[in-house]
């Protein structure tokens, strides 16, 4: 095998986040007698994507982000709200869901068939990114998780990738690949850190010079080629 350790990020790469986040929005916002149609969630998204942003960059921490992004929304929609109750609340209700992006299951059971060593690298909120691996079909097959939280330092910084580095038995860069469909966060992080790069994306999305992963997948079954 040309790649015996698969470093996978979770949302939008194996599991479906963007389904997960509508559900945990407009279920948290009903709860709280909160406007949650298509407008406010699409206004909450900016705020939120924007935040997300800034933590990759090195701006924020996640800490101030998952109650900045409620805190703001609140006031763009003139509502004073508690962000830290709504944030808790959120989630919980985003922890419950584990949809999982086309072809994740069988492209992992097949990695796994083949011997791959598989894994998990992600910047999520640590108890939530667990229940939702924990809670679907995925999880027999992933040997571990590594959250940036827990570890201190968040992709794409390179001290988050060596202390991953550290916590895998028998770990080798050459046999190494990170995929994620994040390229300043899974792409850029990974070629610091000095590991292949595989960059999903399903969508098409142009690539700007120099951000060019190693390799480029439109859907997760590529994935075993590349491996082989």
């Amino acid at each position: 095998m040309r790649y015996s350790i698969i470093l996978w990020d979770t949302d939008n790469t194996l599991l479906d986040f963007n389904a997960a986040e509508c559900y945990a929005f407009k279920k948290t916002m009903s709860e709280l007698s909160l406007p949650c149609d298509e407008k406010d969630h699409k206004l909450y998204c900016s705020y939120n994507d924007a935040l997300w942003q800034e933590l990759n960059e090195g701006k924020v921490t996640k800490e101030f982000l998952v109650v900045e992004r409620f805190r703001r929304y609140g006031a763009a929609i003139g509502r004073d709200i508690d962000a830290d109750r709504v944030n808790e609340r959120y989630l919980n209700n985003l922890s419950e869901c584990s949809i999982m992006m086309p072809e994740a299951l069988e492209t992992v059971k097949k990695l796994d068939g083949m011997g791959a060593r598989q894994y998990i690298i992600t910047n999520a909120v640590s108890f939530v990114n667990r229940r939702r691996v924990a809670g679907c079909p995925l999880a027999p097959y992933i040997k571990d998780i590594f959250v940036s939280e827990d570890i201190g330092y968040a992709k794409p910084d390179v001290r988050y990738y060596e202390a991953v580095f550290t916590r895998i038995p028998d770990f080798n860069k050459e046999k190494a690949i990170a995929v994620g469909d994040s390229l300043s966060s899974d792409i850029c992080g990974g070629r610091a850190a000095g590991i292949a790069t595989c960059y999903y994306n399903p969508l098409g999305q142009q690539v700007e010079d120099g951000k060019q992963a190693d390799y480029t997948i439109c859907s997760l079954s590529e994935l075993t080629g590349i491996v082989q």
